[in-house]
Parts: C-alpha cells; structure tokens; sequence
C-alpha cells in the first residue's frame, strides 16, 4: 500500500510516502499501532500543516517534516513528541543518532525553545524490555538532550 499523488498533497506528506514501500516500514507502522494502543488518549498525529498551528515558528524544513509527530498532552502542557521504532539496534546507537540530529536542529528557534522548555519528547518503541533498558541507560551516560519514552512489543521481534 502507498499513497497516491492526490494524498500527498492533501495531507502534505512527503513525496516519498508515494514510492515503493521498503522493508522496515512494516515494522514502523506495527510500533506506531502498539505505541497508540498504549497511551491512555490516541496520540493526535501532527500533519506538516498542523505542526506550525500547535508550536508557532517549527521550521518547514524536509528533513523535519518527515519525522513523525504527534501531541502530547498527558502532562496538561502540549509537548511535541515525534516516534522511532527501532527493533534491531541497541540503545547507545540510537540514542546518539537522535542526540546528533537534536544538536543540528537547535539552529532553529522553535526547536531550541522546545528542547529548552521540555517539550520536545522522544519516544522510542523497541522490540524487546532489554533494547528499552539499554535506550535508557544511553540516554543517561549520553545526557540525552530531551524527555525520553519508551515502550517494548515483543511482536517486533518477528523481524529481527
């Protein structure tokens, strides 16, 4: 399944969302249902639209838009949160690929205000209750520079 062309610019997602789906998009989209499922409300996703109405200045850049985002609202305070699924490698090599791209995106001021402010959130969904540990233990050795959550489904594994 892929989007068509009237979709995308509907929803104005990226143009890749019309190509051939690769190999770990499966697995993405199953963290993404097990993640929604968990949460108390379904996450509200954010459209690249949506975004600049909910955190006023958030740059409409490609590489930002194709995160996936949604609202965060559990704390009474509307956080940011934007969605890694990754069941195959171990904390430290995420946590540090994210901190990296955390770093390059504080040239912009929206963002720097987000992570300053504790409302920008990372969660990640792994496959197993060892691959959440070892996201949280990088992420304290590293000083991760944003609130970190995280959730295991076990039917990740049947990708590994």
């Amino acid at each position: 399944m892929r989007l068509g062309q009237a979709a995308i610019a509907r929803w104005q997602y990226p143009k890749k969302y019309s190509r051939r789906l690769g190999p770990q998009i499966l697995p993405y989209h199953l963290g993404c249902l097990s993640l929604t499922t968990l949460k108390k409300e379904t996450p509200k996703r954010l459209l690249p639209s949506e975004l600049e109405a909910y955190f006023p200045g958030f740059p409409q850049t490609n590489e930002l838009q194709q995160w996936a985002y949604y609202l965060d609202s559990s704390t009474g305070v509307d956080r940011l949160a934007t969605i890694r699924v990754e069941y195959r490698v171990g904390g430290f090599a995420v946590i540090n690929r994210v901190a990296e791209q955390f770093h390059s995106y504080r040239q912009h001021d929206c963002i720097n205000e987000l992570l300053d402010s504790g409302r920008f959130i990372l969660h990640v969904v792994t496959a197993t209750p060892q691959q959440e540990e070892s996201l949280w233990d990088a992420a304290e050795h590293l000083a991760f520079p944003a609130p970190l959550e995280t959730s295991h489904d076990t039917s990740l594994t049947m990708f590994l």
